[in-house]
């Protein structure tokens, strides 16, 4: 049985990315359409010990999907 932890607002969300760097986990968020614009808020979340906190928004024109990479060392 899955319980909620924790509620994660969004607008016409479409997608979760988990990814970690280092020993941080962070969650990338992309918004699609807020019912009247493309033009939406996308986010990428940190995990804080607790809980994901936004840490940084990128505007978007109709985010439909994150991609992990990786770039290494030469």
């Amino acid at each position: 049985k899955f319980e909620l932890y924790q509620n994660i607002p969004s607008i016409g969300a479409v997608d979760f990315e988990y990814f970690t760097i280092q020993s941080n986990s962070y969650l990338a968020l992309a918004n699609y359409y807020d019912g009247t614009s493309y033009e939406v808020e996308s986010r990428i979340l940190k995990w804080n010990g607790t809980k994901f906190q936004t840490i940084q928004t990128i505007t978007s024109n109709g985010g439909w999907k994150f991609y992990f990479f990786e770039i290494s060392e030469y």
